[in-house]
């Protein structure tokens, strides 16, 4: 088997060539991206297409073979090697091009080890597969891959909204003390008069809040002076 798919199958690429969203079947979609050389790549690649899968294979990791291959029709990406250097360099290579595709990574090697699992799950791989004997198992793989994919997203996001609202209470927080510093009110009232600036300005409150940490030096009475 070539590095490559031939040219009859439904998407395949060559060494210079560029894949569009127009070079895949009307009514059709590529689901799973290989890349990575030897019999894993091959075997992997034969399972997902007897499970209706299309596949496109790339034999190495340049990137700009990689950057022809429109994101909007890849669900899967597997990185296939015989051993674990090999698939840790492709993971490497692809983690460190600071890629925005942010899809599904299953690493399918025979070899593995807990140091080896633990660096790939650090750089964004999801799943590591050491065997795969039949359609139903590479399509598991597959599957399972998108929904800790899935998983790490929705957490992703779940961490992002608690962190921005801590931080707005921080400087919510900052902000209250300076006015009841100045202004001799209480909590409560120093609450009021920032939410007020909020509306009356159109901004969010945090980022009211963080003028008024910021101009906290120019409220000082021995700066008016």
């Amino acid at each position: 088997m070539t590095d490559d798919l031939p040219a009859q199958s439904p998407l395949g690429i060559s060494q210079a060539g560029k894949t569009t969203s127009a070079d895949i079947p009307e009514g059709k979609e590529a689901k799973v991206l290989i890349v990575g050389r030897g019999e894993c790549a091959s075997r992997l690649a034969g399972y997902l297409r007897q499970s209706g899968r299309l596949v496109l294979l790339l034999g190495g990791f340049p990137q700009e073979r990689v950057d022809s291959v429109p994101a909007d029709v890849i669900d899967c990406i597997f990185l296939c090697g015989d051993d674990i250097p090999q698939v840790l360099s492709l993971l490497q290579a692809h983690a460190g091009e600071g890629r925005s595709r942010k899809k599904p990574i299953v690493i399918y090697c025979p070899n593995s080890s807990p140091a080896a699992v633990r660096a790939a799950v650090n750089a964004g791989a999801h799943l590591w597969l050491t065997e795969c004997s039949s359609a139903l198992s590479a399509t598991v793989a597959m599957e399972t891959a998108l929904a800790c994919a899935q998983e790490r997203q929705t957490l992703e996001s779940q961490v992002a909204e608690l962190t921005e609202k801590l931080e707005t209470q921080r400087l919510l927080a900052k902000a209250k003390g300076v006015i009841m510093r100045c202004l001799q009110v209480d909590e409560e009232t120093a609450h009021r008069i920032v939410r007020k600036a909020a509306r009356d300005r159109n901004l969010h409150i945090r980022e009211v809040a963080r003028e008024i940490f910021l101009a906290k030096d120019l409220l000082k009475p021995e700066s008016v002076k």
